[in-house]
């Protein structure tokens, strides 16, 4: 086989399976996306093996044809360890209804797969397609565009001011059953669709009381705007600059104890084992509270599935004014809502189950009182602290403070007493000094209070 040049997917399938295998080839190569097929590429005269490794090693991306059948083949078992190994991007497409093997899920359980069926297979090409594309341009990007957002431009409550009151009617009732995370951040984020209209809908997740105050540096709109701050020193900078770009969460919306009725609804995120992978999920005070209660405590997020609405930020346009999310992207561009008046909007809650990990950010907002204790705090005068923890383990929790610790105890060596003006949440130990809401206008420049 000669040698190929230039991006091209390697499909990995049984050779049962060799129909839907050509189905899918052509589907893509139809797309414009170049395929290897071993039974059809493979006429140059080299042994098999060899064949496929040097495919394999030159692809940009393996498909993988997920059925019964493959799950039993030792070839596909070995085509797709082989592209783990080379950290190759592994898009699972499922032609049939079945789990991957054990022999497979350890290659493929961090990846979302795509569902083919019911057949035929065709049907389903356009989101593989989408997916794909995805999969070369984000490998054309320099790791470089990871520095282009130096602070922060929009955060808290106005990421979902537009999804608290009730999107309009009607709402799209084909969509039963239940969808998993994993599948609707593909079919949302890397199909570009765009919903005509709300749909009733159950999402299948990992459900934590804390929202995700922005999307990432993965998911920025390039049309987001940025401002020049002067930081006092590299250190500070660079704190705020990590903050920033891993988009944290904050629990900000669930102090039950507010009367001013600015809040009515508290916001939760449903994710896949890490908080950049979440959706915001809306919920009316009623269903926040008794969520606490079931929870009693527990951190960590647990398996559960939310029945609600699923909506688009145009669907909620005429309550609010136009801008208020424009800066926002990624799965921020929708959000699933529960009715407080609709008892089959509903939280069912996976008891029998254990969430193993849930990645995200644990941090702090101090300042030197020396620079705030006469002035309202800007950005330029306090430190964001943060540490990577999993939030499900009390271990990895405990280790992550206390590395959060260490590096307060580094700012303080420069600068004496820090105040602490803000926390992630309650695994922060101290009470905060600023209301949530200060730090959020100090977070957009709109300070004004003193402390």
């Amino acid at each position: 086989m000669p040698k190929r040049s230039g991006r091209y997917v390697f499909i990995s399938y049984s050779s049962v399976d060799k129909d839907a295998a050509e189905a899918v080839c052509r589907g893509l190569e139809a797309a414009r996306i170049r395929c290897f097929l071993a039974h059809r590429d493979n006429k140059g005269g080299m042994l098999w093996d060899e064949a496929l490794l040097d495919a394999l090693d030159g692809a940009s991306a393996l498909v993988l044809l997920l059925s019964d059948n493959a799950n039993r083949s030792g070839m596909v078992k070995r085509e797709v360890e082989r592209a783990s190994s080379r950290e190759m991007p592994i898009v699972p497409f499922r032609i049939e209804n079945v789990p991957p093997g054990r022999s497979l899920e350890f290659f493929i359980k961090i990846h979302h797969w795509l569902d083919a069926f019911p057949p035929p297979v065709e049907r389903h090409i356009e989101p593989l397609a989408h997916s794909v594309r995805h999969l070369f341009r984000a490998a054309g990007k320099p790791s470089a565009n990871v520095s282009l957002y130096p602070y922060m431009v929009a955060r808290g409550p106005s990421a979902h001011e537009a999804f608290v009151a009730k999107p309009s009617e009607p709402w799209d009732t084909t969509i039963r059953g239940s969808e998993t995370i994993e599948n609707l951040r593909v079919k949302l984020l890397l199909s570009s669709v765009k919903l005509a209209q709300p749909i009733k809908i159950a999402v299948e997740g990992v459900l934590f009381p804390c929202a995700l105050l922005s999307s990432g540096w993965w998911e920025r709109r390039k049309e987001s705007k940025t401002r020049q701050l002067q930081w006092r020193d590299g250190l500070q900078e660079w704190l705020f600059h990590g903050f920033d770009l891993w988009g944290p969460s904050w629990d900000f919306t669930w102090d039950f104890d507010r009367e001013d009725g600015q809040r009515p609804y508290s916001i939760a995120q449903i994710g896949d084992g890490d908080e950049a992978n979440s959706l915001p999920v809306l919920l009316p005070q009623s269903k926040a509270k008794k969520l606490k209660e079931i929870l009693n405590g527990q951190w960590g997020g647990v398996p559960a599935t939310v029945h609600g609405v699923l909506g688009h930020r145009s669907h909620f346009a005429q309550y609010v004014d136009p801008g208020a999310l424009a800066l926002f992207g990624g799965l921020l561009d929708y959000c699933l809502w529960l009715d407080d008046n609709d008892p089959k909007h509903t939280i069912a809650v996976s008891r029998g189950k254990r969430t193993e990990i849930y990645s995200g950010y644990i941090w702090k907002c101090v300042a030197p009182k020396e620079l705030v204790v006469q002035n309202a705090p800007v950005l330029s005068d306090v430190y964001f602290l943060w540490e990577h923890a999993n939030w499900t383990s009390k271990d990895a929790i405990s280790y992550s403070l206390e590395a959060l610790e260490n590096k307060e105890e580094q700012v303080r060596r420069r600068w004496g007493e820090l105040l602490l003006l803000q926390k992630s949440s309650s695994l922060v130990a101290g009470t905060p000094l600023l209301s949530k809401d200060a730090v959020y206008d100090m977070l957009l420049g709109k300070s004004d209070l003193i402390i």
